[in-house]
């Protein structure tokens, strides 16, 4: 009196093949995979790689984009992509704060950051250091130039945590039209114990004219 049933796909998709269901019952948390003749069989369902779990694009001027409720218990870690960020303006600088159940934390002393700042146009890098309201992200200014862009990869550690301080490390790049390649790697602490809710990505000095930001969880 009861059953399941399997659809095959349209007509007009020409497909004609068959899938061998496994001869054993499926054990808890198991997942079908199929060979190339369509055999399926019940594996292990895979771990350890990046889901994504939001996209933010930017497409009007703004100073701040805030993503919010985007942790959860499933991932410990998360991965941040910026790329292609445009300014409208120039000495522009990126900057990060952490948000959490009370707001955006911008006290005075919330953070803790060390960066280093490679200049390729100058030979030279500059180490710097902080304790104050934000992270700053990049050890230079950078411009509105219409071929001028940023982008950069930011990794936040145990952010839902509530027996240790908030830990975050990034990369990033930028290259004007004056050939002047900017590398920037930066360490943080967010000094809280308190779980997190998200993040704020801001220009100081400036504003955002486009760029995209999107999150993703390594898998536990």
């Amino acid at each position: 009196s009861h059953g399941i049933k399997l659809k095959s796909p349209p007509h007009s998709a020409g497909q004609s093949y068959t899938l061998t269901f496994p001869s054993t019952a499926p054990a808890t948390d198991k997942i079908l995979q199929t060979n190339s003749s369509g055999v399926l069989s019940f594996v292990d369902a895979p771990s350890g790689s990046l889901v994504k779990i939001t996209t933010s694009d930017i497409s009007s001027t703004v100073s701040a984009v805030d993503l919010t409720s985007i942790f959860s218990s499933t991932h410990d870690v998360y991965k941040v992509i910026l790329s292609d960020f445009k300014f409208d303006t120039d000495s522009v600088k990126l900057a990060y704060r952490s948000i959490n159940s009370s707001g955006l934390m911008s006290g005075s002393s919330d953070y803790k950051w060390a960066l280093t700042r490679r200049n390729s146009y100058e030979s030279h890098s500059s180490n710097y250091a902080g304790t104050n309201n934000e992270v700053q992200l990049t050890g230079h200014t950078y411009g509105n130039a219409s071929v001028e862009t940023l982008g950069g990869v930011l990794e936040l550690f145990h952010p839902l945590s509530t027996n240790r301080y908030k830990l975050g490390q990034g990369a990033v790049t930028n290259h004007d039209p004056n050939s002047q390649a900017m590398g920037t790697n930066v360490n943080w602490s967010t000094q809280t114990t308190n779980a997190l809710t998200g993040f704020r990505i801001f220009a100081t000095g400036g504003n955002m004219t486009a760029g995209k930001i999107v999150v993703y969880g390594y898998e536990k």
